[in-house]
């Protein structure tokens, strides 16, 4: 959730769709070919690490409330709908 809140900030703070998939492509190379590699395993690692381990759901937590809080900064969007 923390996550999503932060790539739809960068969405709609940019007005573009490409720096979020950015976002999303570094996330998981990061995590998964960088930050994986790095571990070395125990027996209680497999809960802080990866996509759904402990450590990425704070950061993430985080995040979004940061992105939460910053909300006010995104531009107002006039959204009429279509009269067809």
């Amino acid at each position: 959730m923390g996550m999503s809140l932060f790539t739809a900030w960068l969405r709609l703070k940019t007005g573009s769709i490409w720096p979020a998939v950015l976002w999303h492509g570094n996330h998981n190379l990061l995590i998964q070919s960088v930050l994986l590699r790095m571990t070395a395993y125990t027996g209680p690692t497999g809960y802080f690490v990866d996509d759904f381990g402990v450590g990425v759901l704070l950061s993430s937590l985080v995040m979004g409330f940061v992105f939460w809080k910053k909300r006010s900064e995104l531009p107002n969007a006039n959204i009429v709908p279509n009269s067809r």
